[in-house]
């Protein structure tokens, strides 16, 4: 059972299908989200305390290391919030779904070399393929803007921004 989301958190995540373990998703053949646009989240379920390793899983893409040292991981942490990212589809006439966009995400997060560094960080915690990722649907909404807002108000609570989004 995953731990229970603070209040202001589960508020951003309102809308959001519950989701599943980028373990799950892979043994399901990544047959989960849908193939619309849309938003997707990365939560942290686990009670005891992070931690990093030297080393992630990721994929190194264009010969580009995607790790970090650990003291960077542990300044970027926000201790208050179990969410760990926020992503996006392509936007209206751009292409991209859901689907698409979550398996290129989770490929990443297991060494390919597919073109995903954004939320890179994700992949050096310990227990990667056990974080959750839950996703929004939003065909009637640019998906940039909607990504935006979750992170302005994230940013507005916390004071920083998820742990592995790195730029707004």
């Amino acid at each position: 059972m995953t731990p229970a989301l603070n209040k202001f958190d589960a508020s951003l995540l309102a809308g959001f299908r519950e989701g599943m373990t980028f373990a799950s998703l892979r043994e399901a053949r990544h047959r989960g989200p849908d193939r619309v646009r849309g938003v997707y989240a990365v939560v942290y379920p686990f009670d005891s305390k992070r931690k990093f390793l030297n080393e992630g899983t990721g994929g190194w893409f264009q010969n580009k290391d995607p790790n970090v040292e650990c003291a960077v991981l542990e300044k970027r942490w926000v201790h208050e919030s179990r969410l760990l990212y926020f992503g996006m589809t392509g936007a209206p006439g751009e292409g991209g779904n859901l689907h698409d966009r979550i398996a290129l995400f989770s490929r990443f997060g297991r060494g390919s070399k597919v073109g995903h560094r954004g939320g890179r960080y994700i992949w050096q915690i310990d227990g990667s393929a056990d974080l959750i990722i839950r996703w929004r649907p939003i065909p009637d909404e640019v998906p940039r803007s909607v990504e935006q807002r979750l992170l302005q108000r994230f940013l507005g609570q916390y004071g920083k921004l998820p742990f592995a989004n790195l730029v707004e």
